[in-house]
């Protein structure tokens, strides 16, 4: 076996001869000592050495360190470094070079050989990582589909040359920009993109899509990578050209939607079946057999798509067309029932051909199916829009009385009320005249109660619009209708605390609460029960339909649940309840539900009345659209508005655009400067200040700078001092006065608007004495 050589590298030949020595010892070959750098180099090109044991202070204060980097640049070696001793600027210099070993003299010869031997040992595993690595980035580059590592922020980290080649890039360029911004040329991650669903929930993902700026149609695959938590922390990135699948697959559709387009401009149905009664094809008319004609999945089998059965038709009723085809090897006609959307049977004409292979084998039937009941359907469809129309003509009917009462009746109703007042005013209230006159005034506040209900039955009564948050307003009503109607029922409320606004009329929202709260308290009347009131924000993804036939869009909605368990609303008068004169009580005007419907619906929501189920009472949900307004932050202790001039100073234009938006939305007056100088200069001209809040570290003039002359320009003057640092660190150069505070990034605004009350208190209770 060859011995390994060692070259060495000592201005002491005394020292560099001991180390000769113990080397031979151990069975290594010495193939050179020198004194100098170009000694060294001379004797590593005559006779290449394993390693080099370097000393790093060299004759005439040549340096060692400089010898081992000429070394490295010509030759794969380990370098051990020997010293006497070492300064951390040696020590950090020779750091760069990576050494394999550090010996400080005077050492052993263990020492001498252990080093030794865990230098060769650590490049060899070095060397053999380098080859790995060689080897990996071969395969990572040669691989045809372009390939890109991605950490958890959407940075590439690594690309291999087919993505770089791809994309007409250097690799070195991209690595650290957003793979959305190199690969699609965006500003944010595709809709669908597969590393966002990875970093999601941690499993691979794909996506095919069309990428102009790589000119085809793509697969993204982002298989995670994971750390030793098994947390994904990044992808291997995945894109690969299926561009001539997509035109392959694009051209096949292309001759199925002709062949579906032929087939769905018959007007018939028409169906393809194979031999073993699956479906092969359809067209629009056989797809809406069953009342969709979008449905993109059809049941399997004709069986169950035409007769909604599990097994074949077995021709006691009626002759099976593909028994019959199979039979007769001829076309036959034959007359199904089959299910129509309406749940009965309606008779259709079957007329069944043969379906030949190019070998003139039976391979299935093409099923032409033609609805003979199209005239009933019609029929029906005429009478339910006659009931429809029916329906909007008596609406109309209301409305239009309803007008004319709101215009002529309340006129009446006004001089009847108001003179019986004036009349009350000047009698005996408690003598019989004005108990007379007070029954006129009861009476005709009762007509006017009952025109506003008919009124807001037909529309709505919405005349001043607002904000309105409705908890307050639930909570109110309820009570009031509790106080009157409830005794012996238990109320339960669970009103959610983010509940939306919405803008309505809050007089005609109490008014239909109030309706919709005492129809419960009423049907609890013989028994007394329990009313449960909730409230919530809702979305409704598609347009719904209501109890009285009306639609309503789809959107965000806050939504008021009345669930009493009272008798509850029979399912023969589910579509009359809301209709205006209907009442199951005897006393009953039957414009209470009615009422609350037209309100509910003019302010664009509905009415809506679940399902009734046997002993479980009545439940009634109130649907109003959600209000788009900004709710306005609360602070923690309110500060006067109006009696402070706050400077700002902060060189983040963000920082200082949301406080001055902030504290001027609370009446502040602010100033702001992104730089020191800038806000000395407005402290020199003599503006009112009574505040400052101060960033510490900017550049230009430092924080504590700014800090000390801001205190000798204006002494006495309060500061806010802010950093994202610790408050020791922050304020490490800054003496801070008992007045002033510290205040860390980052901050809530309740924290900077109590900083400003406890640090302006005297100000704030002297003006409060003032008012």
């Amino acid at each position: 076996m060859e011995k390994l050589k060692v070259l060495i590298i000592e201005d002491e030949w005394v020292v560099a001869k001991d180390i000769q020595v113990c080397l031979e010892s151990y069975g290594y070959a010495i193939c050179g000592i020198a004194a100098t750098c170009k000694a060294a180099l001379a004797m590593a090109a005559a006779d290449q050495p394993d390693l080099a044991l370097v000393d790093i202070i060299l004759q005439e204060d040549e340096c060692g360190i400089a010898t081992a980097e000429e070394l490295q640049k010509h030759y794969d070696l380990p370098i051990v470094f020997l010293t006497a001793f070492s300064t951390p600027e040696i020590m950090e210099r020779a750091k760069k070079t990576a050494p394999a070993g550090y010996l400080l003299k005077p050492f052993r010869d263990k020492e001498l050989i252990t080093t030794i031997e865990l230098a060769l040992h650590k490049h060899q595993l070095l060397a053999t990582i380098q080859k790995a690595k060689q080897d990996w980035e071969q395969t990572f580059d040669a691989m045809p589909d372009m390939v890109a590592i991605i950490d958890d922020q959407f940075r590439i980290t690594r690309l291999n040359r087919t993505m770089a080649d791809r994309l007409h890039v250097n690799p070195d360029e991209v690595i650290g920009r957003h793979c959305y911004q190199v690969i699609h040329g965006s500003d944010q991650p595709p809709a669908d993109c597969p590393h966002t669903a990875m970093l999601a929930n941690g499993r691979a993902h794909s996506m095919e899509m069309e990428e102009k700026t790589l000119a085809g149609h793509f697969q993204f695959i982002a298989a995670p990578i994971k750390d030793v938590d098994g947390r994904s922390n990044g992808s291997v990135h995945i894109i690969r050209d299926i561009s001539e699948r997509k035109q392959a697959e694009q051209q096949q559709k292309k001759s199925q939607a002709m062949l579906q387009a032929v087939i769905d401009g018959v007007t018939d149905a028409v169906t393809v079946i194979g031999i073993d009664y699956r479906i092969l094809l359809a067209n629009r008319i056989s797809r809406a057999v069953h009342g969709d004609a979008s449905l993109a999945v059809l049941p399997e089998f004709c069986y169950q798509h035409l007769h909604e059965q599990g097994s074949p038709c077995t021709g006691t009723e009626h002759p099976c067309p593909m028994q019959e085809v199979l039979r007769l090897k001829t076309p036959v006609t034959t007359i199904h029932h089959h299910p129509a959307k309406n749940g009965k049977l309606c008779p259709v004409e079957l007329i069944a051909s043969p379906l030949l292979d190019d070998e003139d084998n039976l391979v299935g039937i093409i099923e032409v199916g033609r609805d003979i009941s199209e005239r009933l359907r019609l029929e029906k469809e005429r009478r339910e829009m006659e009931i429809r129309l029916f329906q909007q003509q008596k609406d109309d009917s209301i409305t239009t009385l309803a007008g004319g009462i709101a215009h002529d009746f309340n006129n009446t109703l006004t001089a009847v009320l108001g003179n019986a007042e004036l009349a009350q005013m000047k009698t005996e209230p408690h003598g019989e005249c004005g108990q007379h006159l007070q029954l006129i005034i009861n009476a005709a506040q009762h007509m006017a109660h009952l025109t506003s209900q008919l009124l807001a039955y037909a529309k709505g009564g919405k005349y001043r619009t607002e904000f309105l948050h409705l908890n307050e307003i639930i909570a109110e009503t309820m009570a009031l209708a509790y106080k009157g109607k409830a005794s012996g029922n238990k109320v339960i409320s669970n009103l959610a605390a983010d509940l939306g606004p919405v803008q309505a009329d809050a007089s005609q929202i109490r008014q239909m609460l109030v309706n919709i709260f005492n129809n419960a308290f009423e049907s609890m009347i013989k028994e007394p029960g329990v009313l449960t009131v909730r409230s919530m924000n809702v979305v409704h993804d598609l347009a719904f339909e209501t109890t009285m036939g009306r639609r309503c869009p789809a959107g965000e909605y806050v939504r008021i649940t009345v669930s009493d368990t009272g008798t509850g609303v029979p399912d023969d008068l589910r579509q009359k309840i809301f209709e205006p004169f209907f009442s199951t009580k005897f006393i009953g005007r039957g414009l209470g539900l009615a009422a609350a419907s037209g309100i509910a619906n003019n302010h664009g929501g509905c009415i809506l009345l679940d399902p009734a189920v046997a002993g479980m009472g009545a439940t009634f949900q109130i649907l109003l659209p959600r209000a788009k307004e900004v709710a306005r932050p609360q602070p923690a202790r309110r500060v006067k508005p109006g009696v402070l001039d706050i400077l700002v100073v902060d060189d983040s234009r963000e920082i200082l655009d949301l406080l001055q938006t902030m504290l001027v939305a609370h009446k502040f007056t602010v100033t702001t400067c992104d730089n020191g100088p800038a806000a000395l200069e407005f402290i020199r001209g003599g503006a009112p200040c009574d505040l400052v809040i101060l960033d510490v570290q900017m550049p230009t003039m430092s924080g504590s700078e700014v800090y000390a002359k801001l205190k000798q320009l204006r002494p006495g003057i309060r500061i806010l001092v802010n950093s994202g640092y610790d408050q020791e660190s922050a304020l490490a150069d800054i003496d801070l006065e008992k007045d002033d505070r510290f205040l860390r990034k980052p901050f809530r605004f309740a924290e900077i608007l109590l900083h400003i009350s406890q640090m302006t208190a005297r100000n704030t209770d002297h003006d409060k004495n003032d008012d």
